[in-house]
């Protein structure tokens, strides 16, 4: 076979290199536009603890066989994979409930305090060095909350606020155990999230006696599992594994940026001055966290 002539591998090459970035970029869409879905589900009056019991169910049975081949990666890291199907089954469950029933500025605001407990988390249990650039993201990142959230006195914290800090300090702690569970394949780590997700929900429907969907519901439901949630985890597990971690780390901030303008275009959430300033800060947080994380 003739050997591709120089202008042609570099041209591959290139468009080798976009694939992870796009593939991030879609994924940070995804879920920075996933408030969208949630809400008109809600106001469909499906319960969204039942929502989110039904949507990974779907994930995690499709994930199932997955799981088998590699179960000698959670018999490795046994304590590593409950942790990692704990924090991160609860970050996901915590952030669509909080999403679907709380204000969407106020909600991606208190998740992306993250590079916080980030950082506390990695010191803690990992003896992670905090340098002085992760010093300076937890300084922004606590700034940026008071500045848009302290007006908040005369708005008291809600379920969904509570939903949002527990989802992103679940999201650090997560983000420590993948880290420190270096015998589990991705498709594992995946895996147990979503199983971590499922019995998150089921406990939820119990706990808040949610009935199913209706069945005329559960086709809308299963194609927002697989199509909108499936492809959201496929884009980002693909972009962040072809990608330098500070780069990927920076991609995914988009979220923040996608969620809040988006729901302010549409009218599903305001954004005062404050709290743009405040959201800028915190965006500066997450991209220097990022950094120093891929740092070391």
């Amino acid at each position: 076979m003739r050997d591709l002539d120089p202008g042609a591998a570099t041209r591959l090459r290139g468009t080798a290199a976009r694939a992870p970035t796009a593939a991030l970029l879609a994924g940070s869409a995804l879920w920075g536009l996933n408030w969208w879905p949630l809400q008109r589900f809600a106001q469909a009056g499906v319960g969204i603890a039942a929502l989110t019991a039904v949507c990974y169910a779907a994930l995690a049975a499709a994930a199932l066989p997955l799981l088998w081949r590699q179960r000698r990666g959670c018999r490795a890291q046994p304590r590593r994979a409950l942790a990692i199907m704990a924090c991160g089954g609860w970050a996901n469950a915590a952030f669509i409930g909080a999403l679907a029933g709380g204000d969407v500025t106020r909600v991606m605001l208190l998740f992306y305090l993250a590079p916080v407990w980030s950082v506390l988390a990695g010191r803690l249990l990992l003896h992670e060095p905090v340098v002085p650039r992760r010093i300076v993201a937890v300084t922004l990142a606590l700034l940026g909350a008071a500045l848009a959230l302290g007006h908040g006195v005369a708005r008291p914290a809600g379920a969904a606020d509570a939903l949002a800090l527990s989802a992103g300090v679940a999201f650090a702690l997560n983000n420590v155990a993948l880290r420190s569970a270096d015998a589990l394949p991705q498709g594992s780590k995946n895996a147990l999230v979503f199983a971590g997700a499922l019995a998150a929900g089921v406990a939820a429907c119990v706990v808040l006696a949610q009935p199913l969907p209706p069945p005329a519901l559960i086709a809308p439901v299963l194609a927002y599992a697989f199509v909108w949630l499936g492809l959201a985890n496929l884009a980002v597990q693909y972009g962040v594994s072809h990608m330098h971690a500070g780069r990927a780390g920076v991609l995914l901030a988009s979220e923040l940026v996608i969620a809040i303008g988006s729901a302010a275009l549409l009218g599903a959430s305001t954004v005062d001055a404050r709290q743009a300033v405040g959201g800028v800060l915190i965006l500066l947080a997450t991209v220097l966290e990022a950094r120093a994380g891929a740092e070391g």
